[in-house]
């Protein structure tokens, strides 16, 4: 690609087209790291979709796409979203949002929308990254649980939409 040769309509073009996840229509883990400003105590929302190949079985990745898009459409103008692996949202909230009455109305949108999986929040602290890195080691924890218990359901099982587990951690 020459970017010498390009406009700077057609730069900014660009810069958009691959800072923006277009399966999820929302922005990338990349971009946030480098673009999100996060003061200590701000409440950051960890959503680990559960059972992604099994759903994609039943409804094919467009069908799945779209569900997670009318997911993450539930998120306020107001809020940062971001996709920070193949099937986890990092959801940094800016106003003094009850983290917990946000997430049971992400899990009844994601229900809603025949999606389910892990919601975990807390307050940040040492940056994105480290408070990140935090909720996905708790979020881990718990699917390992419920593999334990037999909760979980197998990746090769026929997808049904279970309920979201939600977590708030200190």
């Amino acid at each position: 690609m020459n970017y010498d040769a390009m406009t700077r309509e057609e730069l900014i073009a660009y810069i958009e087209s691959v800072r923006i996840d277009r399966s999820f229509d929302i922005l990338k883990k990349e971009s946030a790291l480098v673009e999100w400003i996060v003061p200590d105590n701000t409440t950051i929302i960890f959503l680990d979709l559960a059972s992604m190949h099994a759903a994609n079985h039943k409804y094919g990745m467009d069908g799945v796409d779209q569900f997670i898009r009318n997911i993450t459409k539930f998120i306020r103008k107001s809020d940062a979203c971001a996709k920070f692996g193949g099937d986890e949202i990092v959801i940094m909230l800016q106003s003094e949002s009850d983290g917990w009455a946000y997430m049971e109305r992400l899990a009844q949108v994601m229900n809603d929308n025949n999606m389910y999986g892990t919601i975990a929040c807390t307050k940040s602290i040492g940056g994105l990254q480290n408070t990140v890195k935090k909720l996905d080691s708790i979020v881990m924890q718990d699917k390992l649980e419920s593999e334990l218990d037999g909760s979980k359901a197998n990746r090769h099982a026929v997808y049904i939409c279970g309920e979201s587990t939600l977590i708030y951690a200190v």
